[in-house]
């Protein structure tokens, strides 16, 4: 009798506890920007053709609308990447209207260390200024602004809604794939040819099937679903699934992206693969440069859900 008596008064003291952690509290403690009507939402993504990473070309700020988001000396946008990163859904509220972008690489010198009673140098980092571009976004807006070229304004995609599919069989085992098109066919040069997005036909005889529709350079089709059979049955379900991109003309003929690799061998059609997870949305930039080395074709992969 005496152990019950404990139990019900710890639970009564937890229960308490649990009560006077509420909203209030969380939104004293943490900074939360509530998103009026007068806001767009933005994800800044890093798609300019780059070589290898490195502190030569990392990002070590951006800079919106005069509002400067670094992180002392770490970078904040990485080539291929995406700023806000490190999770899926985040974006960055911004004014709606024209937003002003500036991207910031980085120099380290040596510095007088003043904690060291300037008897011995540090590094330092200089901000050094490398992308400078506006761009204008309607109230409500919610999507990627791609950067591509630094001296251009980046192109403007609109999120959407991600798809979901329809149950199969009694089991909902989707995901959602988009494609972007930010490949060049020679440095500086954008590509001028509609590309398609194609999938290996698991289910069928092999082949591989159109997935959305054909689009040019600085676009992304719909969003399409994508069922996935689950490799291994005790699990949270995916699949690997091959791909590749290819041309289409106006009457609607195929022909393969011919590219150069990293090693120079050249290659006579594009072809990659993603393993996806059911209920995921995937954003696949395709993006690289055709006939220069430096910048192979490839498909960097952004979560969206």
């Amino acid at each position: 009798m005496k152990l019950f008596k404990y139990i019900v008064a710890t639970l009564v003291v937890a229960s308490g506890a649990l009560v006077s952690c509420s909203d209030k509290n969380v939104i004293d403690e943490y900074e939360i920007d509530k998103v009026g009507n007068n806001k767009a939402l933005v994800q800044i993504m890093y798609m300019e053709p780059m070589t290898a990473a490195t502190k030569a070309n990392t990002i070590y700020c951006i800079e919106l609308n005069g509002k400067k988001i670094y992180n002392k000396d770490t970078e904040v946008l990485a080539r291929y990447n995406a700023f806000p990163g490190g999770a899926v859904g985040l974006f960055e509220a911004v004014d709606a209207g024209d937003v002003n972008i500036k991207l910031y690489r980085g120099e380290f010198k040596k510095v007088p260390d003043p904690e060291k009673h300037n008897a011995e140098e540090k590094d330092s980092l200089f901000l050094i200024e490398y992308y400078n571009q506006t761009i204008n976004l309607a109230a409500g807006a919610k999507g990627s602004c791609v950067i591509y070229d630094k001296d251009k304004a980046p192109v403007f995609i609109p999120l959407d809604e991600v798809g979901k599919g329809p149950a199969q069989g009694g089991t909902a085992d989707w995901a959602a794939v988009r494609l972007y098109n930010f490949m060049f066919d020679s440095e500086g040069v954008p590509t001028t040819g509609k590309v398609q997005l194609r999938m290996k036909d698991v289910d069928g005889d092999g082949t591989y099937k159109a997935i959305g529709e054909p689009i040019g350079f600085g676009e992304a089709t719909s969003w399409n679903i994508i069922y996935v059979h689950k490799a291994t049955y005790n699990s949270g379900g995916s699949q690997r699934r091959d791909l590749d991109c290819v041309f289409v003309d106006d009457k609607g003929n195929f022909s393969d992206i011919s590219w150069t690799n990293s090693s120079g061998a050249a290659r006579a059609a594009f072809t990659d693969y993603w393993t996806m997870y059911i209920g995921r949305g995937y954003a696949w930039y395709l993006r690289g440069v055709r006939d220069n080395k430096t910048y192979p074709l490839a498909i960097t992969q952004w979560t969206c859900r």
